[in-house]
């Protein structure tokens, strides 16, 4: 709202700065920051007071994203190129989306 929109005020209510308008409702507001313990099942619709952490994240080990194969960089040193003799199972494996990546 710029200068214009302070001046063409039609109501009869006075304008109050921001801060002040923050101040007058932090004066009338009651509000009681309280942290309960209660079960998960009764969590819903409400707000965590701290983040929530997973004892076991799943999939916990390294998984593939997309369907493709796996290869280990390490052998294949600078023959990217030339894969017309790579083995399933000795030089890559397939991969599907999710599986664990050996």
């Amino acid at each position: 709202m710029g200068e214009k929109g302070l001046k063409n005020n039609s109501s009869k209510q006075p304008r109050i700065s921001r801060g002040e308008t923050l101040q007058l409702i932090l004066e009338r507001s009651v509000f009681q920051q309280r942290i309960e313990i209660i079960p998960v099942t009764d969590a819903l619709g409400r707000i965590t007071a701290q983040d929530i952490w997973a004892e076991n994240n799943l999939p916990n080990s390294l998984s593939s994203r997309l369907d493709g194969i796996a290869i280990k960089y390490g052998n294949i040193k600078n023959d990217v190129d030339n894969t017309a003799h790579w083995q399933n199972g000795i030089e890559y494996v397939f991969c599907n989306t999710g599986i664990g990546i050996p």
